[in-house]
């Protein structure tokens, strides 16, 4: 399915949802793997891979993408908090086609150990904004997620958005 979304230009949020040990890592790493040379993202716009296992920082990862799919300029270097979020978006916005996947999302989520109602819900608030408007489609990419949390803060902007949501 993955496949398949990407050869018919899916833009959006695909989440991959399981227990640990379930393969999640495993399938996104084969839909990369099985990636046409000529159809990659790298070759049409970028390929970004980013472990919450090896890297839990937020800002760090999107002080990372936005350096990656960026041109550099003193507002990119320059951008701080919601700045970098919304120069990332543009960046995103291109038109070209983008791939990012999220590996381990859950090292960045709420467990709901101390409230069950915050159950999935993305820690840092500027992540939480990029995985929204991608929700909602930014430009033509698209962000697969792994994690073994639901992304219950996507889920009233899946259904707003009327997209298609697959988990």
């Amino acid at each position: 399915e993955l496949g398949e979304l990407w050869t018919k230009g899916f833009s959006g949020v695909v989440a991959l949802v399981g227990l640990g040990g379930a393969g999640k890592t495993a399938l996104a790493a084969r839909f990369l793997d099985r990636l046409p040379a000529g159809d990659s993202a790298a070759e049409r716009g970028g390929l970004f891979v980013w472990s919450f296992y090896r890297e839990p920082d937020a800002g760090q990862f999107l002080r990372g993408a936005l350096q990656y799919f960026s041109l550099p300029s003193q507002a990119t270097s320059a951008a701080r908090g919601m700045g970098v979020v919304h120069l990332l978006a543009e960046a995103l916005g291109d038109g070209r086609r983008h791939l990012l996947v999220l590996d381990g999302l859950e090292r960045v989520q709420l467990s709901g150990e101390r409230n069950p109602a915050e159950f999935g819900h993305l820690e840092d608030p500027l992540l939480k904004g990029l995985l929204t408007r991608g929700a909602a489609g930014m430009g033509q990419t698209l962000i697969i997620v792994t994690s073994r949390f639901p992304l219950t803060d996507l889920e009233r902007t899946d259904a707003s958005a009327d997209r298609k949501s697959v988990v």
